[in-house]
């Protein structure tokens, strides 16, 4: 009895120490939070946002490609289960959102919902969309989200037209993404009907810098009690973020302008184009998805493509089959790089965080383009 006096005391010394420290604490949970993201990069970042304070998984395991994963029973067990989910949007999960949204109704947050929507091909004209509702606020939580990078020097797009003349569709929230980003080429016309956004929206630092203040907005509604740990987290988060997006613009701009062209699996690249100062110029299957397949005319039509830009590589990806990718270079003379693109990879693998993963893709892209 007096051992566990003893141990209750000294808990209690410690938290007033704390406190008159004015450091944040986690407090003790009966039910620690339960996070969901859909992604490896989205669970990454949910997760330096969390810190020790919950419990984050991602739903599609590492080097598994999103666009053909199916979820299991025991994946519709933990969705039912979670506090919250974290999806990218903009049909990105476009396989999985009849599950999502059934297994977890009313724990679903669309993380990307302030970030400025490019169309597929992001160097052609947009294509409309249709606005939806405001969501509760969510256009004031957008602004304040703003306000915050303008303030650490960050020039983030909220809407306006691109130095390279493409017109974003609009933020998440505010845009009709229902149709299919994977631009099947037996309907082209009707994809386009609503607005074929482009999902691969992290490839643009400032993009996950707000869903890292989206993350801490979330969790610090669903579990008030650790909000100050999410806040703390989220700070040191973005400043890691701001010098992340200075690094990538200085890597990417060692490559000699006339260079600055890519081309790649699928269309994975378009945010970091737009951002960095390049021009995506082919892509080898046709549409945001990977689920297509190209004709033979479109393969003849890229090589030439190739042999008209000179272009010296050829990225594939860590989730995507490379066999088209190595026969378009045999054929033309270019070099193939891999990128990694709709995944992390494990523990072992070089880019096993968000910022080891654009580390290492910009670092591939700068080589490539610049050896060549």
């Amino acid at each position: 009895m007096l051992k566990f006096i003893s141990r209750l005391w000294m808990a209690t010394l410690v938290a007033i120490v704390l406190l008159n420290l004015g450091l944040p604490t986690i407090y003790a949970q009966e039910n620690r939070l339960s996070v969901i993201g859909s992604t490896t990069m989205i669970a990454d970042v949910v997760g330096r946002v969390a810190g020790d304070a919950a419990d984050v998984t991602s739903l599609i395991s590492y080097g598994v490609d999103p666009h053909a994963y199916e979820p299991s029973a025991q994946d519709i067990v933990a969705l039912d289960e979670a506090d919250v989910v974290f999806i990218n949007g903009a049909n990105f999960e476009e396989g999985l959102i009849g599950v999502l949204e059934e297994a977890a109704p009313e724990n679903l947050v669309t993380i990307s919902n302030c970030v400025a929507i490019l169309p597929v091909g992001s160097n052609e004209n947009p294509i409309g969309a249709t606005p939806t509702d405001d969501m509760g606020g969510i256009a004031d939580q957008c602004a304040s989200h703003f306000e915050t990078l303008v303030a650490l020097g960050v020039e983030v797009n909220q809407g306006s037209t691109l130095e390279n003349g493409t017109e974003p569709l609009g933020l998440l929230y505010e845009t009709n993404c229902t149709v299919g980003h994977h631009g099947d080429s037996a309907d082209t016309e009707s994809d386009h009907e609503e607005g074929n956004c482009d999902p691969h929206l992290w490839t643009d630092v400032r993009n996950v810098m707000l869903w890292t203040l989206m993350t801490r907005d979330v969790l610090s509604e669903a579990d008030p009690a650790n909000a100050a740990i999410y806040a703390t987290n989220a700070d040191a988060y973005l400043m890691e973020l701001v010098a992340l997006d200075a690094e990538i613009a200085e890597l990417l701009a060692s490559v000699p302008e006339e260079n600055r062209i890519l081309i790649t699996n699928h269309e994975t690249l378009g945010y970091l184009a737009a951002r960095y100062g390049y021009q995506i110029v082919g892509s080898i299957i046709p549409g945001g998805g990977t689920a297509n397949e190209p004709s033979a005319e479109d393969v003849a039509a890229l090589v030439e493509t190739v042999l008209d830009y000179g272009v010296p590589a050829i990225f594939t990806e860590n989730t995507v089959n490379a066999t088209l990718a190595e026969q378009i270079a045999a054929e033309t003379g270019a070099s193939v790089y891999q990128l990694y693109s709709d995944s992390l990879t494990d523990a072992e693998g070089p880019a096993h965080t968000y910022i080891d993963y654009m580390r290492a893709n910009a670092t591939t892209i700068m080589t490539a383009l610049t050896e060549n």
